[in-house]
């Protein structure tokens, strides 16, 4: 998990990475997306492939969650208070829920 920040003060919203190749971590990762964008009413930014080290350097499906902005006003407030911060914790809990769920199956 990971807070998100831009040069621009107007760059919002929610994405999520997974691994290029990866389609169990795309899926993961599109689970915690929709949660996510559900849950804090961002901006969806969309699931993206990404080659970063913290993706490429497991032996399991595995996402990066980019939650929010932290350069946009209205954005770093969601992420600073207890409200915003549990309902990201809900909303990805929920997505690693359903994946487990529907892994074992």
């Amino acid at each position: 998990m990971h807070a998100n920040s831009a040069a621009s003060p107007a760059a919002q919203g929610t994405e999520v990475y997974h691994y290029p190749g990866s389609s169990e971590g795309k899926r993961l990762a599109a689970l915690l997306q929709a949660r996510l964008v559900a849950e804090l009413g961002t901006a969806d930014r969309g699931v993206k492939a990404a080659n970063f080290q913290v993706l490429r350097q497991t032996g399991c499906p595995a996402a990066l969650v980019e939650v929010a902005f932290l350069s946009h006003a209205d954005e770093r407030r969601l992420m600073c208070g207890y409200a915003g911060q549990l309902a990201a914790a809900v909303a990805m809990t929920e997505a690693l829920g359903e994946y487990a769920a529907s892994s074992s199956q």
